[in-house]
């Protein structure tokens, strides 16, 4: 059976050397809103919620998504920045039948592409990770088949 995995990174968010608290609190910009609300508009196959990191950046970036779908926003540590690649590689190929949407980091979501793509994985689109950008897999089973890049959406 096909099934989707949705690899979403999140939106534009406040400057990091800028922001005194702790960085898992790091809001969404203006920018970045806007940019959820346009992902939110995309035709994404969605499974029984959808996941993300526990970073605020990350949950508000598919909470627009979730509220669509009328499914909710489940954080997950193993898509927090710092996270083992390998893990998400391993949730992602034995996930059964379940279509996946799930929001990360820039420092994960290139790396499980990477890892998928060795697994046999053809790619469709630049060696690229940009906020707000969706990389799309196809698997058959616990097999990656295929991912398509989606640039960030435009936002006026």
């Amino acid at each position: 059976m096909t099934r989707r995995v949705h690899l979403i990174r999140h939106g534009d968010a406040a400057q990091r050397h800028t922001w005194n608290d702790p960085d898992s609190g790091r809001p969404l910009t203006g920018l970045g809103r806007a940019q959820a609300l346009k992902l939110a508009d995309l035709d994404l196959v969605i499974g029984s919620d959808v996941r993300s990191s526990t970073a605020v950046r990350c949950k508000g970036t598919v909470t627009p998504l979730a509220d669509r779908h009328g499914v909710d926003v489940v954080g997950d540590a193993r898509l927090s920045e710092g996270a083992d690649p390998g893990e998400v590689v391993e949730w992602v190929t034995t996930a059964n039948d379940e279509d996946l949407v799930l929001c990360g980091h820039g420092d994960m979501i290139p790396y499980v592409i990477r890892l998928l793509a060795g697994r046999g994985m053809t790619l469709d689109g630049p060696n690229a990770c940009q906020k707000a950008s969706v990389w799309t897999c196809v698997f058959e089973g616990e097999q990656p088949l295929h991912a398509s890049y989606s640039p960030p959406p435009q936002v006026k």
